[in-house]
């Protein structure tokens, strides 16, 4: 339901309708304990159009199987002096469109009476004693527990490292047969990478169809003209590609920061997605960490009545190979196409994928550390060690 609720004390309260909060509600609507909760989900943009694709990993169909826009089981990984094509078993790599994953799940609470859907912006949140406030352009709504995906501003420390993931894509038309669905390209770095990470890759969907998109890691965003530049000159040079059409635009940006986002804003309002740590620091993947962050919530408050997630100690040793890694890039100790050229060149990449999901053993991590110039990484190794949890 969407009409405005009045007089209402909501069990859950989700601010902000996107990737993480509609998977979070997804996720309780379909618990056995938890569907009868009132939860309402405040949004201020319509969510209908394709704002953005998902990329990701998958070794099993997820939830969202059925709107898989298009999976791949090999991919290419291409660079200056080594390419391969890729055999990413058991895992596939899978994309998602926005509008199809907003109607998806939106289709699905409205079937659940005990959802409500409010178009607004969220104004601030107020923590309290047996209830959290939450005030926006249609009024205050009171909830036992908030979930906020809306980042707050960071302001910046000393010593950690600030990176933003940010990229152009097109989705391109052909009119004749010209794109291999069945072999994307995962990562090209053979375009010049003028002191960043820089890189593209290819998703194609069709002989006709394809997302082409261009990425950086770095401090700042480029002119918006640049983007289009360099996917122009690699579209000419390294697809020898002259003759296609622009179906669709999309443009993102993602912090890669190694400070730790915070999990909550005191006793009843815990940060979720992005804004609560569920961005891979090292890589900028997204979407698969929220799904399993998801679960653990709705697994929590069905168990406990409370959502705190907890990281053991051996388990945050990922933040640490997460923070070496942004310090080697953002202070281009080591090129990122060199690192990750190392990386796919001695390691099977379902080693790789369960590495980056935080799935791996010890002696596989340290197989694959010792990879990548290690030398090169021992001093930041240390300075990050030094700063972790500050």
């Amino acid at each position: 339901m969407t009409e405005k609720p009045t007089g209402i004390i909501y069990d859950y309260i989700i601010c902000g309708g996107g990737c993480a909060g509609l998977s979070l509600a997804y996720q309780m609507s379909n618990s056995p304990e938890l569907s009868k909760k009132k939860v309402l989900i405040l949004e201020k943009e319509a969510k209908d159009e394709n704002d953005r694709t998902w990329a990701f990993w998958e070794h099993e169909n997820g939830p969202f199987q059925e709107i898989v826009h298009h999976q791949w089981e090999k991919a290419w990984f291409r660079g200056n002096g080594f390419s391969r094509l890729l055999d990413m078993d058991p895992y596939a790599y899978k994309i998602i469109k926005g509008d199809r994953f907003y109607a998806f799940v939106k289709n699905s609470l409205a079937q659940n009476p005990n959802i409500t859907i409010v178009q607004t912006e969220v104004l601030n949140k107020v923590d309290g004693q047996d209830n959290a406030l939450v005030n926006t352009t249609s009024g205050e709504f009171k909830g036992q527990f908030v979930f906020n995906s809306i980042p707050e501003k960071v302001v910046k420390k000393p010593n950690h490292n600030y990176l933003l993931q940010h990229f152009k894509g097109w989705w391109v038309k052909t009119k004749t047969p010209f794109f291999n669905p069945q072999e994307p390209t995962l990562m090209d770095f053979r375009i010049v990478q003028d002191g960043q990470c820089r890189f593209m890759y290819v998703l194609p969907v069709s002989e006709f169809e394809a997302l082409v998109e261009f990425t950086i890691f770095s401090e700042s965003h480029l002119e918006p003209e640049q983007y289009n530049i360099e996917l122009e000159k690699y579209f000419l040079e390294y697809l020898n590609l002259e003759d296609f059409e622009i179906v669709h635009q999309e443009f993102g940006s993602i912090p890669m920061f190694s400070e730790a986002f915070p999990k909550k804003q005191g006793k009843r309002i815990f940060n979720i997605g992005t804004a609560g740590g569920q961005t891979k620091a090292s890589t900028g993947y997204t979407f698969t960490r929220i799904q399993r962050h998801s679960r653990q919530l709705v697994q929590n408050l069905s168990q406990t009545g409370s959502p705190m997630v907890e990281t053991g100690l051996f388990q945050s040793r990922f933040e640490w190979y997460d923070n070496v890694l942004l310090h080697v890039l953002a202070r281009n100790v080591v090129g990122g196409a060199k690192v990750f050229q190392n990386l796919f060149k001695y390691n099977k990449p379902a080693s790789i994928f369960r590495f980056l999901d935080e799935d791996s053993h010890f002696l596989n991590e340290y197989r694959i550390m010792n990879t990548v110039p290690i030398l090169k990484f021992i001093g930041p190794g240390w300075k990050e060690l030094m700063n972790l949890g500050k």
